[in-house]
């Protein structure tokens, strides 16, 4: 797995607490593995083996600190994923699916990505931890998509 934080601070003269943005990314390898099937008859069957889930936290120790926003937002379930957070003078977060620009924003970040095959979900949020689910959601196969809650897989 590779990852990387980008830590964005926000420096506004109107706003009585210091502001960051942190934006994480990264890489996890899929561990897809692929077995035989043992037994007769299924010499030219192969096993195939996946995670299912992937958990992705942050979570703030400092009493001081409090999470007031995140992207992405519950549930998404779209292959290509774009949204936006964004920061005006005076403290005001925001987000939204996509926002052209910076907009009237003093400062924006966006994401985008692609999640083929899976669903990103927010499990847990409150002022001082994030925690997403990415789960399996289908396969594409020769026949076409198989959903990861098949009764063969």
């Amino acid at each position: 797995a590779t990852q990387n934080i980008q830590f964005d601070f926000v420096n506004d003269p109107k706003y009585n607490k210091d502001a960051l943005i942190i934006k994480m990314q990264g890489f996890i390898k899929s561990r897809t593995s692929f077995t035989d099937v043992k037994g007769k008859g299924y010499e030219a069957v192969k096993r195939m083996l996946w995670p299912f889930q992937y958990n992705i936290a942050l979570k703030a120790n400092d009493p001081n600190v409090s999470l007031i926003n995140y992207l992405p937002k519950n549930k998404i379930e779209t292959i290509d994923v774009s949204q936006t957070l964004g920061y005006t003078i005076g403290g005001n977060f925001q987000s939204a699916p996509s926002i052209s620009g910076r907009g009237a924003f003093n400062y924006a970040k966006k994401i985008s990505y692609n999640q083929q095959n899976f669903i990103s979900e927010v499990a847990q949020q409150n002022s001082r931890n994030i925690k997403w689910e990415v789960r399996a959601n289908a396969f594409q196969s020769e026949d076409g998509p198989i959903s990861a809650y098949a009764n063969h897989l």
